[in-house]
């Protein structure tokens, strides 16, 4: 039997690599800062990996600290929510 395979939509690495020139922070800072490799960053940007669930909180709460996500009771939707709206807002897409 072969895996299943993984979509890894690259909108998000897109979002997040505008996010970190909109507020001149290197890949290896927000490495650092959420405890990931520069590696690891730098594969979800370039949309070799996919934005889970735990880089995703961690994302948030990086940029959005008044807005602490529990994932105990944060549903994946609700999570894309929280990191959308990170995005929109400091994107000024947002209403």
């Amino acid at each position: 039997m072969g895996r299943k395979r993984v979509v890894i939509n690259p909108e998000s690495g897109k979002r997040l690599s505008q996010l970190l020139s909109d507020h001149n922070i290197q890949q290896k800072e927000l490495a650092s800062a959420l405890n990931y490799t520069p590696q690891q960053v730098s594969r979800i940007i370039t949309g070799k990996d996919r934005l889970t669930e735990d880089f995703a909180r961690r994302v948030v709460e990086f940029f959005s600290p008044d807005r602490p996500v529990d994932m105990d009771s944060c549903g994946q939707e609700e999570l894309r929510k929280y990191y959308d709206s990170i995005f929109l807002k400091r994107l000024d897409l947002s209403g």
